[in-house]
């Protein structure tokens, strides 16, 4: 968890509105990226980073 908002200060050049940390309670590193939690809760996050960014 600590690596991921570190990471951030590291990207000089991303603009302050696309720097965002989640973290999603009940999940394994799998559960992450598949299943429903990916679905319903973490992917509508990525989705409005990279329209923003569009």
């Amino acid at each position: 968890m600590g690596q991921t908002s570190a990471a951030l200060d590291l990207c000089s050049g991303l603009r302050p509105l696309l720097k965002r940390h989640h973290v999603q309670t009940g999940v394994g590193h799998y559960g992450v990226f598949a299943g429903r939690r990916w679905q319903n809760e973490i992917y509508p996050l990525v989705r409005e980073v990279i329209q923003f960014a569009a």
